[in-house]
């Protein structure tokens, strides 16, 4: 059944239309339902309607569920993709007044980079984060449809910059090639330019339907109003407390230039959620409420009150994330749910770490999204290799994992014919290494590299068997080199020094397991470590996994049970908003993490965290404090120090009024 709203929203097509949608509001269903309306009810030909996404999944299941509704016949010559997706139909339609070639080069992120790389300084060239810097920055000044003239006058400082982005085009244009961003610039600087094509495309759809329309930036806005001819008809889907991209160039201040430029501009406003309890929507409500709007709305729910929400204290982050687990699991047994039902979310991909040693201590499954596993990452993997290999010398994945990490010379050719010869014998690479009759296969001085290799790894096979073996993993760490060669290798010191961090993490927790049972040797727990992984492998299908994801990657998503951690200053808001008073992306960001929740909703914070090896006392985040005391209850672990406190984050909000715009 259709609430009023949404029976509103679907069946209105007399001028523009902004569906104002909530969070669990049901927007999908809108578009995919008022699609089905125009072509069931009111007969519009399919291949009159445009649909827009930002994303390929959120393609397939509008497409799917349409599908469901509509015979196939109906369906046919529907339009629903991606704006890329859009503009690459444009420009392959198009590529005769572009100056293309009919097979014209699409290049992905990599593609470009070697390109751009091609035309910068070689000491630029070889630092990937400036490359990085350099390429997204050059990305914003695309999608904010500037011209090389006006940049030049914008930015004098920045002349370098400036040229070169005109040498990549240049460079683009030599290949006939084009990137990402031109799917959608280069549709909207030949329509300003062509009246001819303009027209023809303004014919093309008699209705547009755009979906997350706060998450546009100009260039696709301009690509939709360009393709509004005089009978076409927009409806746009979007929600400004759930913009959180700013950082990549999207402007929630596009929904309010709709009425700028659409005088007879309809709003709908959905506010029924059905998603999650009372409590949760009253929370999120009252939260968005310190954030400046054109719209206004209030969610509600006729799910009940639910739970209250709860705030775990811990003393640091590494209990804060103990205590976030071991009440995640004691929940799950008592309620008797499965593991997929559970969330935890994070502003940045570093607080993961901890979560991630907790979940595999216990057994329990987990899966990371929108960023690296901390146990998926190269220093990790190498480190693990290396102690396997003093375990077990037939560990020939463990072998040709590190036998050049750090650099020895040992090539491709030498490691075949190695690989051969252990072949031809029944035996493991690092057992034949230092075999006389190896001689004939390969260079005298990489027998030499292979010889000290093994010998090493044997050292040290002997050394672990010791009972004060956990002390010597830090010299066995220096032996190998690992310090010297990420200085080398990374891009700057601070990636080498997070490489050191996250192996000494590992070492601590391999001290802990071995101080808690130690009777077990290295290899026992190299054989738990790996057990844990392949169990956290197989339960995926059978009972689901917890998630762990950022907050960014979070968005759309929704489940039963979600706990957001480091509710602390510094990290949510993040450090970086509060210096460039970037706070209401930050609300919004924390809004979207609360609306996520459908059943109950757990935050965490600690009163000090580990950064670059020193401890750093932490704040409770402002933004706890913007929520009804009476749905909060606070829940302060033993160690807690007791001036970390809600009375500490009330009354840092109360400091805070006057930057903060608070009633």
């Amino acid at each position: 059944m259709l609430n009023p709203q949404q029976k509103a929203a679907i069946e209105y097509t007399e001028g523009p239309l902004l569906v104002l949608a909530g969070a669990g509001s049901g927007k999908t269903r809108v578009i995919t339902q008022k699609i089905v309306h125009l072509i069931e009810q009111l007969k519009v030909p399919a291949k009159n309607i445009c649909a827009v996404t930002f994303t390929n999944k959120a393609a397939q299941e509008m497409n799917h569920r349409i599908g469901l509704a509509l015979s196939h016949g109906n369906k046919k010559g529907l339009s629903i993709g991606t704006f890329h997706h859009l503009g690459l139909q444009f420009i392959k339609k198009e590529y005769k007044a572009f100056g293309l070639p009919k097979r014209f080069s699409l290049l992905d992120d990599e593609d470009a980079r070697q390109i751009f790389k091609r035309i910068l300084p070689p000491a630029i060239a070889s630092d990937k984060e400036s490359v990085f810097n350099l390429l997204n920055q050059i990305s914003l000044w695309k999608n904010a449809m500037y011209s090389f003239e006006e940049l030049y006058k914008l930015y004098p400082e920045q002349h370098d910059v400036i040229g070169y982005f005109e040498r990549y085009q240049g460079m683009l244009r030599a290949c006939q090639a084009i990137d990402f961003d031109d799917l959608i610039v280069l549709p909207v600087q030949l329509m300003t330019q062509n009246a001819q094509i303009l027209q023809a495309w303004q014919n093309r759809w008699r209705y547009i339907l755009v979906d997350e329309y706060q998450d546009t930036n100009l260039a696709q806005y301009q690509l939709i109003k360009f393709l509004l001819g005089p009978y076409t008809q927009l409806t746009v889907v979007g929600d400004d407390d759930q913009s959180i991209y700013a950082w990549r160039g999207a402007n929630p201040e596009n929904l309010q230039q709709l009425t700028v430029d659409f005088k007879n501009l309809k709003v709908i406003k959905l506010e029924q959620n059905y998603r999650s309890s009372g409590h949760i929507l009253h929370a999120a409500n009252t939260l968005i409420a310190n954030n400046q709007h054109v719209f206004t709305k209030k969610l509600w729910s006729e799910l009940g009150p639910g739970e209250l929400l709860r705030v775990i204290q811990s003393s640091d982050d590494m209990k804060e994330a103990e205590q976030v687990i071991m009440d995640l699991m004691s929940h799950k047994y008592q309620m008797s749910t499965d593991w997929g039902h559970y969330a935890i979310l994070y502003r940045g991909n570093h607080q993961s770490r901890h979560l991630e040693r907790i979940l595999r201590m216990h057994h329990v499954p987990y899966q990371i999204s929108g960023g690296q596993s901390w146990f998926g990452r190269s220093e990790i993997k190498d480190m693990l290799a290396y102690l396997k290999l003093t375990c077990n010398a037939e560990d020939d994945s463990a072998f040709l994992r590190v036998i050049n990490t750090p650099k020895r010379g040992i090539g491709e050719q030498s490691l075949k014919a190695l690989s051969e010869y252990a072949k031809l014998r029944g035996l493991p690479l690092l057992i034949c290494a230092d075999h006389l009759a190896l001689d004939e296969y390969i260079q005298a001085n990489i027998k030499k590299e292979l010889e000290y290799f093994k010998n090493f790894i044997m050292l040290w096979r002997d050394e672990f068997q010791s009972s004060d073996w956990p002390e010597k993993l830090n010299t066995f760490f220096n032996a190998i080199g690992f310090e010297a060669y990420w200085y080398e290798e990374s891009d700057n010191p601070v990636q080498a020094q997070k490489k050191l961090e996250r192996v000494q993490e590992l070492f601590d927790w391999i001290k802990r397991l071995h101080e808690q049972k130690p009777e077990m040797g290295l290899d026992d727990i190299l054989h738990k470590l790996m057990l844990i992984d392949l169990l956290s492998q197989d339960n995926e299908q059978d009972e689901g996994r917890v998630q762990l994801m950022t907050l960014h990657a979070a968005k759309g998503l929704e489940f039963p049970y979600v706990y957001l951690v480091g509710m602390e200053e510094g990290l949510l808001p993040h450090q970086q908003s509060m210096e460039e008073n970037l706070l209401a992306e930050e609300r919004r960001l924390a809004y979207v993490g609360i609306t996520r929740a459908q059943k109950a909703l757990v935050f965490s914070c600690a009163q000090k965290r580990k950064k670059a090896g020193q401890w750093v006392v932490s704040e409770p985040s402002r933004f706890l404090s913007e929520l009804p005391e009476n749905l909060i209850v606070w829940q302060k672990s033993a160690s807690a120090d007791p001036i970390y406190s809600k009375n500490l984050a009330q009354s840092h909000l109360s400091s805070l009024k006057g930057l903060l715009g608070s009633k």
